[in-house]
């Protein structure tokens, strides 16, 4: 019935009558994470568990909140637990794939995937996620027959638009790049626009388009400031110094940027209203 909050004064009542009963700490737990309590998501799914709950669904749940914590290496404890329980479980493999991924671990991440589009070829999810381990990779080609086939069948997906402007760049496509860039741009998503305009403002500094360069980065700290989101910030920080290095953009206009970046950085992380500063893989959950 959507009312969560409700189900959780129930359970609380449940539990006073018997403190000991696994179930009600399950189910509550499930609740806490619903709503967002992630602190007492975890207390309550611990408790089941230490008190005999040995479902798949206490364990992925509990994943859940590690996840949402940043907690990435115990996420996959969970998920690991889980599939052996329900091996084939296509949203605990997709999970534990992103898991791995936040961790870095590639191979397994990639692994996980190949099990779920094996049973299910059509799977963009899966699809999506494996193009993003294989960016991280460096295997382009790939990526790209992963998010074309997604494409192809109708995801508007705006990570999809995103990783696919990534992938261009790099496989030095830059009309493609733009086009996907844009459309990444038009669909007007507020957990990625911020990614978007800072990619945007990196593709034209790299054709020495400075002055639209330094509007789309103005625009994309502007984002960022006004919804205190430093994980995107620090990654168009990243990006840009890592262009730097490799002599892909103007030197100079590019320093100046990444500067006045920095700064904005430095502002924000000692702003009190400051409520965003998560793990940056937690900021793209939208993934799965």
């Amino acid at each position: 019935m959507k009312r969560p909050h409700d189900a959780i004064n129930d359970l609380t009542q449940a539990i006073h009558l018997k403190p000991q009963n696994a179930t009600s700490f399950r189910m509550r737990g499930a609740g806490y994470l619903r709503v967002g309590e992630n602190d007492k998501a975890l207390k309550d799914l611990s408790r089941a568990i230490l008190l005999g709950e040995q479902s798949s669904a206490v364990y992925q749940n509990r994943a859940l909140v590690y996840e949402a914590l940043g907690r990435y290496e115990e996420a996959v404890h969970d998920l690991t637990a889980s599939l052996q329980m329900d091996p084939l479980h296509q949203n605990v493999l997709l999970h534990r794939a992103w898991a791995y991924g936040c961790l870095r671990s590639f191979d397994k991440g990639l692994q996980d995937l190949g099990r779920i589009l094996g049973q299910d070829p059509q799977n963009l999810q899966a699809r999506l996620l494996r193009a993003w381990l294989y960016i991280e990779t460096k295997e382009f080609k790939e990526a790209l027959e992963d998010l074309n086939h997604s494409l192809l069948h109708g995801s508007q997906n705006p990570w999809l638009f995103l990783n696919l402007a990534s992938v261009y760049y790099q496989m030095g496509d830059m009309e493609k790049a733009y086009r996907a860039n844009q459309k990444a741009i038009d669909l007007n998503e507020e957990q990625i626009t911020i990614d978007a305009l800072f990619q945007k403002g990196l593709f034209l500094l790299a054709q020495g388009k400075v002055d639209d360069a330094q509007k789309a980065y103005d625009s994309a700290q502007s984002f960022a400031k006004h919804q205190s989101n430093l994980d995107a910030l620090k990654d168009g920080i990243e990006d840009l110094r890592l262009a730097i290095e490799a002599k892909e953009v103007t030197a100079i206009t590019a320093h100046n940027i990444l500067k006045v970046l920095i700064e904005t950085k430095t502002t924000m992380v000692g702003s009190k209203s400051m409520q965003v500063n998560h793990n940056r893989c937690q900021s793209q959950r939208a993934r799965i």
